[in-house]
């Protein structure tokens, strides 16, 4: 339940500007409510607070379209502006001039000078603290303090800052802003105590409250840079402009209604002839009167009961935040006061004699609806998160630099910082299918997001035909069906293809199982012992065991299907790289001329089929061009004294468990014929380069002892 006369001014603002963003008009105008409570110097009182002065301090952030400026501009011009003028027309030359002729008495009385005397002293002291603004947009500490004497001599108004853009303009300001810190609660600040000399006379402290008002308004890309600003900004609210503002935070702006140059202009001419518009900026402006000034607007019993029950609720809230969310529960602690803030302003402008329980119900609303905006602000994606998400809805789109910068303003960082944070994205991606590309053409830098789907095992991508390069036809096979797959008499590629047409131009990217084929060096089973742990299907050739090595025994012939984790769009060059980056950690010899995109592989009827279950062969440290390659390959660079067979142990143990990689390292070593003392010199080594070694006594007590349970 909003306020009605700020509901009927938003209404009105919408007509006329189409702004689509109602609640950022909201903010706005609880703003401009604050700004004519506090000008006439209205206070608050409850059994709650005591007595405060009423006042607003607001930030207000949508982006470009929201109607930020015209908005306000509409709500100055022609909600406000009968206000200001009764004000700096009307009531504020006769008070300055009353509070000239009382100084000058007090002048008269206190410093035993003649009236004329005095008069004059008192004219210049009004003259040295300058004119009286309504609004200022920036400033000194130096100036504001001096017109907020200003405000105290004469009585009447209040300081009104307006920042627009404010992201932009936060650090400027940041010394102002730490005045308004102190300013809200109840217009007060501490003097600055400087040294009294004849040329620097210190001057006489003049007591007393004026009350301020502040806007923040601006794009959230300019607030939220992910850089100094950001900080600057989440270190003002948690030093305490959290439980002072009212927030509204938004990403998006409603699209506006399209119309015809006919309903604009219809639209238009209604709007200025409404009756609203000129009764409701009079009724405003008849509240700049004398009558007015320091009114004290009480909280009715009602009101009170009201009040302390939000409060008990606010506290509530703010018990259940924990310890990392300071900014919400220090908000939701103070929430009760600055809606008892905005609740007087609201009765001001009704013209109310007391703050009714409904009034307070009214700023309730308004409360409650900003703590939701302050939630969006403070928990809101990482930068990275948001860098991620940009390139994986770009997937395939490479962008330089320059471009991320022009898409993303929080990318405007200095080289290390956009590296860190391209990093912290790469690895939100593993987890967030996405994978990050680094390309580098002419010296140019440039960066590709790659979707990848996780495959589904129902799902396997597969062209299938009689001939060698054409009539392919693509369809999907289950993982189940692959032992009876292999045993067809076709050939099979792991891409789909265009017209059934098996070249590389032809071939779909996308694929999420790889073929490895093996033509002697090693046997199956010595295979099986390497890929434990892993989900594959190895199938014999045509040609298994027809052909003798040239020690005189027969060569095991067979291929590998490896499903993988991810459904993988890679060039053909690309997937040339990917697969050899995955061959040079086998530990047994394969082709390394099967690579090709178009490459097809024969089943076999007569074939000898053995499977494995586990995990899928993860593709992230294998794609080119990522961070992922390129860690990896620093690994293999570390380990490269070591053999084929303990480096991929050694590369398995943080994704398979160490134990169980040094167990299956220790096994394959028995097998191979290697005597007990230098199987444990071998695993004791191979521990000693993880990145958190075993102890020594663990290994003795799960390792070494099964190990002796065996032949040894």
């Amino acid at each position: 339940m909003y306020h009605p006369l700020s509901e009927e001014i938003r209404k009105l603002v919408q007509t006329h500007t189409q702004a689509t963003d109602a609640d950022f008009v909201r903010t706005q105008i609880a703003f401009y409510v604050g700004v004519v409570a506090a000008s006439m110097q209205v206070k608050v009182k409850s059994v709650v607070t005591g007595e405060v002065p009423v006042n607003v301090y607001t930030t207000n952030f949508a982006p470009s379209g929201a109607g930020k400026t015209s908005s306000l501009t509409f709500l100055e011009e022609k909600i406000f502006n009968m206000f200001y003028k009764n004000f700096s027309e009307g009531i504020l030359p006769y008070k300055q001039k009353s509070a000239i002729e009382i100084l000058a008495l007090n002048l008269t009385a206190r410093e035993n000078i003649d009236s004329d005397k005095a008069l004059q002293i008192a004219q210049g002291i009004f003259e040295k603290a300058g004119k009286y603004r309504f609004t200022f947009d920036s400033g000194t500490p130096a100036a504001v303090k001096q017109f907020r004497e200003l405000i105290l001599l004469q009585g009447l108004g209040a300081l009104n800052f307006i920042v627009d853009e404010a992201g932009s303009n936060l650090q400027a300001n940041q010394e102002v802003l730490n005045l308004f810190l102190e300013l809200y609660d109840k217009g007060l600040l501490r003097d600055k105590l400087t040294k009294h000399t004849n040329e620097n006379k210190r001057s006489d402290e003049l007591r007393g409250s004026a009350p301020a008002n502040m806007l923040l308004f601006g794009t959230p890309a300019s607030l939220i840079d992910g850089g100094l600003t950001e900080k600057i900004f989440f270190n003002m609210l948690e030093t305490g402009f959290a439980r002072r503002c009212f927030f509204y935070y938004t990403d998006t702006v409603p699209p506006q209604v399209k119309e015809t140059p006919a309903q604009a202009l219809k639209r238009l001419k209604q709007a200025q002839a409404s009756i609203n518009l000129g009764t409701i900026a009079d009724d405003i402006g008849g509240l700049a009167d004398f009558g007015n000034i320091s009114r004290v607007l009480k909280l009715t019993d009602a009101a009170e009961l009201a009040l302390l029950e939000y409060k008990n609720k606010c506290q509530d809230e703010a018990d259940s935040y924990g310890d990392y969310s300071p900014i919400q529960k220090t908000e939701a602690q103070h929430r009760f006061f600055k809606a008892v803030k905005l609740a007087g302003a609201y009765a001001f402008i009704d013209k109310s004699p007391q703050v009714t329980e409904t009034h307070l119900e009214y700023a309730i609303t308004f409360a409650e609806k900003s703590k939701d905006s302050l939630k969006r602000l403070c928990e809101q994606p990482p930068k990275y998160e948001i860098l991620g998400k940009f390139l994986r809805e770009n997937a395939g789109t490479q962008f330089t630099v320059a471009d991320l910068q022009q898409k993303l303003p929080f990318f405007r960082q200095s080289a290390a910082m956009r590296e860190e944070m391209l990093s912290l994205a790469q690895s939100w991606g593993y987890t967030n299918n996405l994978s990050i590309k680094k390309h580098i053409k002419n010296n140019v830098t440039l960066y590709e997001g790659m979707s990848l789907m996780p495959t589904e095992l129902d799902k396997l991508i597969i062209a299938e035909s009689q001939d060698l390069a054409r009539g392919y036809k693509n369809h999907y096979a289950k993982w189940s069906q692959l032992i009876e797959f292999v045993k067809h008499d076709s050939n099979f590629t792991n891409h789909h293809t265009e017209n059934g047409v098996r070249k590389a131009e032809h071939m779909i990217m996308g694929f999420n199982f790889i073929v490895l084929d093996v033509d002697g060096g090693t046997t199956i089973n010595t295979v099986k012992s390497f890929l434990q742990g892993y989900k594959y299907l190895i199938y014999t050739t045509k040609s298994h065991l027809k052909v003798k090595d040239e020690d005189g025994f027969w060569q095991e012939r067979f291929r590998i299907i490896l499903p993988v984790s991810h459904v993988t769009r890679l060039s053909p060059e690309d997937f040339k790289q990917f697969l050899r980056n995955f061959i040079a950690e086998l530990p047994f010899p394969v082709d390394t001329a099967a690579t090709d995109i178009s490459r097809k592989w024969a089943t076999n009827p007569n074939a000898e089929v053995h499977v494995g279950d586990g995990k899928l062969l993860d593709v992230y440290p294998y794609l080119p061009n990522t961070t992922e390659e390129t860690n990896r390959k620093a690994e293999l660079a570390k380990i490269e004294d070591l053999d084929k067979t303990a480096s991929w142990f050694l590369l398995q143990a943080e994704s398979s468990g160490r134990n169980n990689s040094l167990f299956r390292y220790a096994m394959m070593l028995r097998d191979s014929g290697y005597e007990l003392d230098s199987v444990k010199s071998a695993v004791l080594d191979l521990n000693s380069r993880l990145k958190s070694p075993l102890p020594e006594e663990e290994l003795n007590q799960t390792v070494f002892a099964t190990l002796m349970k065996g032949t040894y």
